[in-house]
């Protein structure tokens, strides 16, 4: 694969996955032994298909041409690195199949599925970094070539940070060279080198390397694909913190005890609040001779409809 082709070599690996998928679901039919390793296989695979089909739409067209060849020469080796991963799982599942399959699968293949998933879930994750790697040259190209965005360069400080953290997290997620299969170890290292590749130039004081001299400037096109993509990162991470709360159980939307014991001020609606709790305007009106009384009702106060005084 041309080292610099960086969305052929995604779009191929994403039909490879597919493929890989199929198979692996297949042999967990025959293999129900399996069904408790091979689920996080799946998962891994499914979001890795997601990460390729994304970043080949965002290294189309040149680009990826924002950040230094090295780079671009690095994230193709990763491509190539996840194929062959995925090329032996692919083989270990083959392995395991048929009469003897389930004894074979307790006896090796479930530590070999586990150096696996560990180097699946590491490329998976170095190609998400590849995708705020592009993101981020772009947005510096658009601060040198236009006055058009002008947020704050502590955003793209921050954006730095985080991906400079999940470096070390994804280091640390590496399995040691040791309990390696040495069929997995070479694997193992391209993601060590990219990671230090990458690591080095985000931490180079915080810059991008400037584009080589014969490079043109960025389009009005290409400025507004990388807008696009830098707020669809900062969407993404948005709809994470939404999440980490989804869990959490949600505070009672209406509580009329304070009102059943006359204790409670009026207060002006918040806007669409008596569309979310239309029992609010009810409750208020059946507890009116308490503290919760309308000041729209009290005849010479200052905007009447928007307060309510304590009842003396």
């Amino acid at each position: 694969m041309d080292p610099l082709s960086i969305t052929g070599g995604c779009l191929a690996l994403v039909s490879t996955v597919g493929k890989t998928l199929l198979g692996v679901t297949a042999f967990v039919k025959n293999c129900r032994e399996a069904r408790t390793d091979l689920g996080s296989v799946t998962r891994e695979l499914s979001e890795l298909k997601l990460v390729l089909e994304v970043l080949g739409e965002d290294t189309k067209d040149g680009n990826d041409e924002a950040i230094p060849e090295n780079v671009r020469t690095q994230i193709s080796t990763i491509v190539s690195s996840c194929s062959d991963v995925l090329d032996r799982l692919t083989k270990v599942s083959e392995k395991h199949d048929g009469r003897l399959g389930p004894t074979r699968w307790a006896v090796e293949g479930k530590s070999e599925v586990s150096n696996l998933r560990q180097l699946l879930e590491g490329h998976r994750g170095a190609l998400s970094l590849a995708i705020d790697t592009v993101a981020l040259a772009l947005t510096r190209e658009i601060k040198k070539d236009t006055d058009i965005i002008r947020e704050d360069t502590k955003d793209i400080k921050e954006d730095t940070t985080r991906i400079l953290m999940e470096i070390e997290r994804l280091r640390a997620l590496l399995p040691q060279e040791a309990l390696l299969q040495p069929a997995n170890r070479s694997s193992s290292l391209v993601l060590q080198r990219y990671l230090d590749d990458l690591a080095g130039f985000h931490s180079e004081r915080g810059r991008f390397p400037k584009r080589s001299p014969g490079s043109e400037r960025l389009s009005e096109t290409e400025q507004q694909d990388a807008r696009n993509r830098l707020n669809r990162l900062k969407f993404m991470r948005i709809l994470d913190k939404i999440s980490e709360k989804l869990g959490a159980t949600p505070p009672d939307l209406f509580d009329d005890s304070a009102f059943r014991e006359g204790k409670a001020v009026d207060y002006p609606l918040l806007p669409g609040e008596e569309w979310r709790n239309p029992e609010l305007q009810v409750t208020k009106e059946l507890y009116e001779d308490g503290n919760a009384r309308s000041r729209s009702r009290v005849p010479g106060t200052i905007n009447a409809e928007l307060a309510v005084p304590v009842a003396a």
